[in-house]
């Protein structure tokens, strides 16, 4: 009776044979693609279950439902034709009752949701670009594919919104599907990166191509019906007009997703805005509303359910950061999954007590100190948990400026770091970008060290937007270098993924004016380098020494795993012996 009464209702351009409607499609683009990482989740699952050596009860029973979710996926793809017709029964029923209560909206009201519809659009746009690149870092390195899927949803639904009925009560079901599966692949079996590996799949990256193409699919028809919500609002008012708000509603929705990044807001946080806004100015006067609210509830208890209990999950205004715990206890800071940053406690008392590794990490961390003898003045950017910083005033500095422009990284630094660097009243603290403090700092410093300030989860070499492009860059160092004292010395780490990035970096301190030539410390089986570089004048005595003892040339190649010195003049019985299997040190010319 409903659907007879809101047919009769609707403009005659609305009425269409089912076979034309774009909703009867979408539901089944959407669902094949679901349904196919679904079924991926369900095979990793089973994977998983005959690698263990022994199943318990809990095991197997957990195991059997993973493996009914996969059938249920299996039996979509196969049988989709009996789902058909149910769903797209459904589906009618929705876009009729939307468009009976759209056609009796004041013109007022249809211009005043124009600022909330856009703001909704763009909101949910950016909030499944981070969410998802906190998820896996895949989509961390290809940022690009979550924003084109959003734009094609978004842009289809624009086309079509004068000439095909709108079902927005899709939208909730849809997401909170989408990221039930998602985080079931990603923490439910812990195939973040199983799924990158399994077999001959892995060699031609088949398994990452599935899930981003399915990933991309899904996400456009997310969008679909919000975009054709604002195509509709925005034929309601003249074009000036129109623009204008949805202008207005997508600063706003640029605000609220800063407002809620800066507070350091949670992902539930993220879709309780954006789904509040659907459930309260979209759908309140929808007859299935119902189905909204049940599916906002599943949506936030999915993301509010504690994935990992022991693993405390902060997401910052730039990435998220999960803190865990070394083998020693000490802290260690994951992005996305992957590892960013770990905590050593190399305190004097410590001296002597560490394994061969931490004492092999001792010595990469006090090298530049060689160069400069207790500094006056020290700059750390990218300054992290707070190594860098605990090393200047062990090797005593007498005042340190740690630049970091991750607020909380710095915090986990302060508040877990064992030497307490940040504490120290020697030690400023500022929440800045690198490039931004060089330009701006009046200061002149005895030794400036770079941090590893080079996120390749964050910002890949496999993604379009690289933190080498802007930092270490000719201007950027350039900028560092010309706030060194006349004395002082330049100290840049940073992690070479590939030869390209060593001879560019090379170059360009060979080049800048004044440079002493650098030194290149390289450590075998790490891809870490650090290039040490003085200003105005030639190596100092001191600093002639450890060239000595690094080969005799003011360029090298280091290939052990620690500093050695043979008659221990410079490192003061710190260094470390070199490893029985390999060659101390090999002499290169050539940049690395």
């Amino acid at each position: 009776m409903r659907e007879r009464t809101v047919s009769q209702t609707l403009p005659d351009q609305l009425m269409m044979n089912s076979a034309h409607n774009p909703n009867r499609s979408l539901i089944r683009i959407y669902c094949l693609s679901l349904s196919g990482l679904l079924f991926v989740y369900s095979t990793i699952a089973v994977y998983g279950l005959f690698q263990l050596e022994t199943v318990n009860a809990t095991e197997l029973a957990t195991g059997m439902l993973r493996i009914a979710l996969g059938l249920i996926a299996l039996g979509v793809l196969l049988c989709w034709g009996r789902l058909d017709e149910p769903l797209e029964r459904q589906v009618g029923l929705m876009g009729a009752s939307f468009e009976a209560d759209y056609a009796n909206l004041s013109t007022k009201s249809k211009i005043r949701s124009i600022v909330l519809v856009t703001m909704l659009s763009l909101l949910l746009e950016l909030v499944l670009i981070r969410w998802l690149a906190s998820v896996f870092p895949v989509y961390s390195f290809y940022k690009n594919i979550t924003m084109l899927a959003c734009f094609l949803g978004l842009g289809a639904g624009y086309a079509v919104a004068e000439r095909q009925p709108c079902a927005p009560a899709l939208v909730l079901p849809m997401l909170a599907l989408f990221v039930g599966v998602i985080t079931l692949l990603r923490y439910d079996t812990g195939a973040a990166y199983l799924i990158f590996s399994i077999g001959w799949l892995s060699t031609f990256d088949l398994p990452v191509y599935f899930l981003l193409g399915a990933s991309f699919i899904i996400c456009a028809c997310i969008c679909y019906p919000v975009g054709q919500l604002c195509g509709k609002l925005l034929h309601s008012s003249n074009s000036l007009n129109a623009y204008s708000l949805n202008l207005g509603g997508s600063v706003l929705g640029v605000i609220a997703l800063f407002v809620m990044s800066l507070y350091w807001l949670p992902p539930v946080i993220w879709f309780a805005v954006t789904g509040g806004i659907m459930l309260l100015f979209v759908l309140s006067r929808d007859d299935f509303l119902p189905v909204g609210i049940a599916s906002f509830c599943v949506l936030l208890a999915i993301l509010a359910w504690p994935v990992q209990p022991e693993t405390q999950r902060i997401y910052s205004p730039y990435q998220l950061l999960e803190r865990t715990a070394k083998a020693d206890g000490l802290m260690q800071i994951l992005s996305g999954g992957s590892y960013y940053q770990k905590v050593y406690n190399f305190a004097d008392n410590k001296r002597g007590q560490e394994s061969d590794a931490d004492r092999y990490v001792r010595a990469y961390y006090e090298f530049p100190y060689n160069f400069k003898k207790a500094p006056e003045r020290v700059a750390i950017v990218g300054s992290g948990s707070g190594n860098d910083v605990a090393t200047a005033l062990r090797m005593g500095a007498a005042h340190v400026d740690a630049i970091e422009i991750d607020p909380a990284i710095a915090f986990l630094g302060t508040k877990y770091h064992p030497e307490r660097p940040y504490d120290d009243p020697r030690v400023n603290l500022s929440i800045n970008d690198a490039r931004n403090f060089f330009r701006t700092a009046d200061q002149q410093y005895d030794l400036i060290v770079y941090g590893v300030l080079d996120s390749h989860t964050a910002l890949s070499h496999a993604s379009n937007l690289r933190v080498d492009s802007y930092v270490y860059t000719r201007e950027g160092i350039a900028e560092a270098f010309r706030l060194l004292k006349p004395d002082g010395v330049l100290s840049i780490s940073f992690t070479l993924v590939n030869d390209a990035l060593g001879f560019k970096l090379s170059k360009i301190l060979r080049e800048l004016p004044g440079a002493d030539p650098a030194i290149e410390l390289y450590l075998k089986r790490s891809l870490h380098r650090r290039f040490v570089q003085a200003k105005g004048i030639h190596m100092t005595a001191n600093s002639a020494r450890i060239s000595h003892c690094l080969g005799g040339h003011q360029r090298v190649r280091w290939q052990s795993s620690a500093l050695h010195c043979p008659d221990h003049r410079i490192c003061g019985n710190r260094c470390l012996p070199p490893l029985p299997d390999q060659h101390a040190l090999a002499n290169s010319a050539q940049p690395s």
